[in-house]
């Protein structure tokens, strides 16, 4: 009975809260405010103010009632700065990095809260412009040229207490480019004189960072450096003494391991080897060159040094054309157009020089196809001097004393470019606007050649006062 008497208080009790639900269910939009002179992307220089004035208008009932709340995401700190205001004045001391912005918008009126975001992107004046690595006697140097071709000449030697050492040959970087733009600040200098070796600079200070041995989670002993090739990871691999050394991308990138170079690689089927500095590297897999055993050796996936075990010539007669597994021949130059159009040059003890022509598909293998030998047509021009690059108009460039030629790979053709530096010794050459432009290095300057279509290499513009021969050039622009 008193179970009987409890259902129906509660079945009374349920049928009154409903008959009392008087609730408003008409519900009214807010019109969202309307904010001006908020951009998506504001530049600062590092040390410099940042200012933003916004308008505000609040299109609720009750007036142009509002509070502004400023927020800054700062990586590298773990936390965020926190700003009140109806404007923004911040003095802008974090990185040359991008930075993750927020303006929270309070209405008064009726506490709705609105959001707009927005990124700061702090800058040096290095931020954009040309790095040329130049070799003096007895130490090398960089200098900076602005994006208005103003030139800084040794502007690491003004900026760092010790010079760079002697035969500074190569520029790597500015690496991490391909991850946020936070983690880009720093570039490889590799030398040859003084034992040779590496110096990490960064691109945003032109201040000496690290050697060689700091990027190595031990140390490496006596290693000579050979050869950086940087990978779409924002890291750059190595090839030091013959050996092929990965950058370590296992961990956050901005950690201080990121990038560092552990123990070498040793391959599938060999424990000895010595990689000519002759090198590929994309982002499915690096082709190199053994000059031991005289044939060409890869790396797949995961760093996995299979040498050239799974490197299969297709079709297996096409080993009559050339045996990329026995060349019994050196190298000296590689470069991939891509992977349907491969080109090197190799020579065959000294007597002549042959380029090769293949192609190379992955496919959890490596498909490699020759596809022709000839004996190259500026065999006869060749040092062991001459220099080497290539466009990705399918020209390839070389220098022979002080004249510069194009050869074309689709039709063959060789020619020299109209511009000859009679009397002067060309320290790099370059290949630059895809193609469009050639810079060569001379004593005390660089020259600019143009190699667009309808142009022999006629000069566009020269940026004399370098210190030195430069020897590379690398464009910033982070």
């Amino acid at each position: 009975m008193k179970r009987q008497l409890f259902y129906l208080v509660s079945i009374v009790l349920l049928f009154t809260a409903c008959a009392k639900d008087q609730g408003n269910y008409n519900y009214v939009d807010v019109p969202s405010p309307t904010v001006a002179h908020v951009d998506s992307l504001y530049t600062v220089v590092i040390g410099d103010s940042l200012i933003i004035k916004p308008t505000i208008t609040i299109n609720s009932k009750g007036g142009n009632n509002y509070d502004l709340h400023w927020s800054v995401a700062v990586p590298e700190l773990l936390s965020s700065l926190e700003f009140d205001g109806k404007e923004l004045h911040m003095l802008f001391a974090l990185g040359a990095a991008s930075y993750n912005a927020r303006l929270t918008i309070t209405d008064e009126n009726n506490g709705q809260k609105y959001f707009r975001n927005f990124i700061i992107k702090g800058v040096t004046e290095f931020t954009k412009g040309t790095v040329i690595l130049s070799a003096l006697a007895d130490h090398s140097t960089l200098s900076f040229v602005t994006p208005h071709d103003s030139l800084m000449a040794d502007i690491y030697g003004k900026l760092n207490k010790d010079p760079l050492p002697p035969g500074g040959v190569q520029l790597c970087g500015p690496l991490n480019h391909n991850l946020t733009d936070a983690y880009v600040d720093k570039m490889w200098v590799r030398y040859t004189g003084n034992g040779s070796g590496v110096v990490n600079v960064s691109t945003t200070t032109m201040m000496k960072q690290g050697n060689l041995v700091d990027n190595f989670f031990g140390d490496p002993g006596s290693v000579k450096a050979e050869g950086l090739y940087e990978t779409y990871g924002g890291t750059a691999n190595g090839i030091f003494s013959g050996q092929f050394y990965w950058g370590y991308t296992y961990t956050y990138g901005k950690a201080p391991e990121y990038g560092k170079w552990g123990t070498s690689l040793i391959p599938i089927n060999s424990s000895k080897y010595y990689l000519s500095n002759q090198f590929v590297q994309t982002d499915a897999y690096q082709l190199g060159f053994d000059t031991l055993s005289h044939s060409f050796m890869w790396i797949g996936p995961g760093n996995t040094f299979f040498g050239n075990i799974n490197l299969t010539v297709t079709p297996p007669a096409d080993t009559t054309i050339f045996n990329p597994l026995k060349l019994k021949k050196n190298m000296v130059y590689m470069h991939r157009f891509s992977d349907d159009k491969m080109f090197a040059v190799a020579d065959s003890a000294g007597k002549k020089k042959f380029e090769l022509r293949f192609a190379v598909q992955f496919q959890g293998i490596l498909l490699f196809s020759p596809q022709s030998m000839a004996k190259f047509k500026g065999d006869s021009l060749i040092t062991a001097n001459t220099l080497w690059d290539s466009s990705p108009l399918s020209i390839t460039y070389f220098t022979s004393g002080s004249d510069i030629y194009a050869y074309n790979l689709d039709n063959k053709f060789l020619t020299k470019l109209a511009t000859s530096f009679t009397g002067q010794t060309i320290s790099m050459i370059k290949v630059m606007d895809d193609g469009a432009t050639l810079a060569v290095g001379v004593p005390g300057k660089v020259v600019y050649l143009n190699t667009s279509t309808g142009h022999n290499g006629d000069i566009k513009k020269t940026t004399d006062g370098i210190p030195g021969s430069p020897t590379d050039i690398l464009v910033l622009n982070n």
